[in-house]
């Protein structure tokens, strides 16, 4: 689980609040939910709370979901919500297929639609959830578009208010997106990530069942065809998105890793270490050309495996 950089999500928020109220709002004194409102009275409490909460203010729009649940349980326990559950996914879909323009014609990305916009706006580079897919959006000829599949973290099926809400909605490559469905996760990475949590990948011998951790630091001699991926203090995100199995798959990289920690002898790693920053590299640039990954946590969601790699050197005790 990657951390989506909670600056850039701050920066967009107002922003994705703006535009999704033009959406609501149209050219109308009152909003899609306002109207909707006057014409189902037993349900007219509950879209006039959204609509204060999307519209008026920016409660479910830009709040945390956990807040949002609490006050709308607090509020409407016990109601049967009907329709609203297919009116607020239409209206997901609708906003988030809208080319940008049609809200507002001097927006400098115009051209794009709001999901598009949205993903190129967070700096989503890879899924949040696996950290093995890129997740990068991008505009084709013809006007068409590709760019993450946005999961509902809390499924819109069940919390059909947070249909909307920036911090329920988060970009997800295909996979992950239709692996978690309607389950519960533990982590939001608008919020949390691995690292937070002190998850991180391990590996260990199928064979005799022992860390292989030592082995690799000290001998660096180990068969990558017998070594399986674990993840400590794994949760419900892990077992989910089956991440031990699929990393599992990855052990090809370790070997990798295990061969150039083999070549890269102490004195030659300083060597490259002292001509990169002849060349003005900072360390944290360094790593990455010499490793192919990010040291910093946050930085971990620029380039797939980050995390897996970063561990896995960890291991070795490559720092």
């Amino acid at each position: 689980m990657i951390r989506i950089d909670a600056h850039k999500a701050e920066k967009v928020a107002p922003e994705y609040w703006r535009l999704l109220r033009i959406f609501m709002k149209g050219k109308g004194k009152s909003s899609k939910l306002e109207k909707y409102a006057r014409k189902h009275a037993v349900l007219e409490e509950l879209y006039l709370y959204l609509d204060e909460g999307i519209v008026d203010s920016c409660n479910v729009a830009l709040g945390k979901p956990e807040d949002i649940i609490r006050d709308f349980c607090n509020r409407f326990a016990g109601i049967a919500i009907g329709s609203m559950v297919k009116r607020m996914e239409g209206y997901y879909k609708e906003f988030f297929g809208t080319t940008i323009e049609k809200l507002d014609a001097d927006h400098p990305d115009k051209e794009l639609k709001v999901s598009t916009w949205l993903t190129k706006e967070l700096g989503v580079m890879t899924c949040p959830y696996c950290n093995r897919e890129y997740a990068i959006p991008r505009k084709l000829r013809r006007g068409r578009e590709v760019h993450p599949e946005f999961d509902h973290f809390y499924p819109k099926s069940r919390y059909h208010y947070l249909a909307l809400s920036l911090y329920n909605l988060v970009p997800s490559c295909h996979t992950c997106n239709h692996l978690k469905m309607e389950d519960r996760v533990d982590i939001n990475p608008y919020f949390k990530s691995f690292d937070d949590e002190g998850l991180r990948f391990t590996l260990v011998d199928m064979v005799t069942g022992e860390m292989v951790a030592g082995k690799m630091q000290d001998h660096w001699v180990f068969d990558p065809s017998n070594v399986e991926v674990k993840i400590e203090n794994a949760n419900e995100n892990v077992n989910v998105f089956g991440l031990e199995d699929v990393y599992s798959g990855h052990t090809d990289v370790v070997a990798d890793i295990v061969t150039k920690a083999q070549a890269y002898n102490e004195s030659f790693y300083q060597s490259l270490v002292d001509s990169y920053s002849g060349l003005g590299k900072t360390p944290a640039e360094i790593y990455r050309l010499i490793w192919g990954t990010y040291m910093d946590p946050l930085d971990y969601g620029l380039r797939p495996l980050s995390k897996f790699t970063k561990d896995v050197l960890d291991e070795l005790g490559v720092k």
